[in-house]
C-alpha cells in the first residue's frame, strides 16, 4: 500500500501538465500545520506582519487558535482556521481542499509540528503507541504534503519542514519519536531529490529539553530558554525560506 502511495506521489510530481506561474506578489497563501505549537504560533505572527493569506491548521481544539487568529488579523493578515486529526488521510485531504476553496491557490506549506504529542496513549500497549507515533510524526507530514503538492506545483511553491526541537529522551515515546522522525526526514530528503517543480526546504531548529514543552507542543519556557530565543531563531529561518 505504501509503495502504491509513493508511486502516486511521484506521478503527481512528474506530471508533465503545463505549470501556470503565479504573478509575483508579496502576498502569498500559506498553510501552517501545527499553528498551535510554540514555533507555529511565532511563525504565524511573523507571516502576518507581511500581510499574507494564512490558513492555520490545528490538531483538534481549534478554539485555542481564536485569540491567535484575532492577533494575526490585527497585524494585517487574512486568516482561516482548519482542524485536523493526526494521521487521518481523508480528514487531511479535506483540510487542503478547504484551503483551496477559500483561497484558490497555495504558495507554501509550513509543517511546524516540532514537538511530538500523542494524547492519552496507553504506553503499556505497544501497538497503540506505535500507531500514535506514526500518525503524529510521520503520516501527518506525508499526507499534508501529498495533497498540497499539486497546488504548490501550479504556483511554483514550496514545502518547509521545521525539524525537531526535542533532545533525546529515555522513555518509549522518545525512542519511537526518533524512529519516526528519521523516516520523516528521509521522506523529505527524497522529495528534495525529485524534479517536482516544488522547492522542498528542511529547517533544523536548535534542540531544547523536552520539559520545555507541554504535551500539545506549546512552549512552557523552562530553565535554559526563558526568552524563547530558540523558537524565534527557528521562526526567522522559516520566514526567510517562505520568501
Amino acid at each position: 500500500a505504501m509503495q502504491k502511495f509513493l508511486k502516486g506521489l511521484r506521478g503527481i510530481m512528474r506530471n508533465e501538465e503545463e505549470i501556470t506561474l503565479s504573478p509575483y506578489s508579496r502576498e502569498k497563501t500559506i498553510l501552517v500545520v501545527g499553528a498551535q505549537t510554540a514555533a507555529g504560533t511565532e511563525i504565524c505572527k511573523r507571516l502576518a506582519e507581511e500581510h499574507h493569506k494564512l490558513a492555520l491548521a490545528c490538531e483538534t481544539q481549534i478554539e485555542s487558535l481564536n485569540t491567535l487568529s484575532e492577533q494575526l488579523i490585527e497585524k494585517g493578515a487574512t486568516v482561516n482556521l482548519f482542524e485536523f486529526a493526526l494521521g487521518k488521510e481523508e480528514n487531511i485531504k479535506d483540510v487542503v481542499e478547504g484551503v483551496i476553496s477559500q483561497y484558490d491557490t497555495l504558495d507554501a506549506l509550513v509543517l511546524a509540528l516540532e514537538e511530538p504529542y500523542h494524547g492519552d496513549v496507553d504506553v503499556k500497549d505497544p501497538s497503540n503507541l506505535i500507531e500514535a507515533s506514526l500518525d503524529a510524526n510521520y503520516f501527518t507530514h506525508v499526507y499534508f504534503t501529498y495533497f498540497a503538492l499539486p497546488h504548490l506545483r501550479k504556483a511554483r511553491g514550496r514545502v518547509i519542514l521545521l525539524s525537531s526541537f526535542k533532545e533525546e529522551g529515555e522513555d518509549q515515546k522518545d525512542a519511537l519519536y526518533y524512529a519516526t522522525r528519521g523516516a520523516t526526514l528521509a521522506f523529505f530528503e527524497t522529495l528534495q531529490e525529485e524534479e517536482s517543480g516544488v522547492n522542498v526546504m528542511i529547517v533544523h531548529g536548535p534542540n531544547a529539553h523536552p520539559k520545555e514543552f507541554a504535551s500539545d507542543g506549546s512552549h512552557v519556557a523552562a530553565s535554559g530558554n526563558e526568552d524563547g530565543e530558540d523558537i524565534r531563531n527557528s521562526a526567522n529561518l522559516v520566514i526567510t525560506a517562505s520568501r
